[in-house]
């Protein structure tokens, strides 16, 4: 599948895997109308082991390891919030991170 780069009115770069490039209409950060800034790429054949991860980067994007750092930051810290709250559930919340929210108890049924 072809990687389109998109460029909004504030400047923001974002890139996005689709077959067709013109279902994307606006901004993924901050919801501006977007170009195409750059036409399509697609990830060539892996050659050999040396290659694969470039390619493999290329196919995901130029902020691969920024967005695998932010992955493994959120992780942590679910796991964190895991941690310190034994017995709760852990739930997204609106500022992108995790709460600890007591279990809710489901009702027995008697028969």
């Amino acid at each position: 599948m072809p990687l389109y780069e998109f460029k909004c009115e504030n400047g923001h770069i974002t890139e996005h895997l689709c077959k067709d490039p013109s279902v994307i209409k606006e901004c993924t950060v901050c919801n501006s109308s977007v170009e195409r800034k750059i036409g399509s790429r697609f990830s060539p054949a892996f050659a050999d082991s040396t290659s694969m991860k470039n390619n493999l980067d290329i196919y995901i994007g130029r902020d691969a390891n920024q967005r695998w750092e932010h992955y493994e930051k959120k992780f942590k810290h679910k796991q964190d919030v895991m941690q310190k709250n034994p017995g709760c559930d852990v739930v997204p919340d609106s500022s992108g991170g995790y709460v600890a929210v007591p279990k809710e108890t489901k009702p027995t049924s008697e028969d």
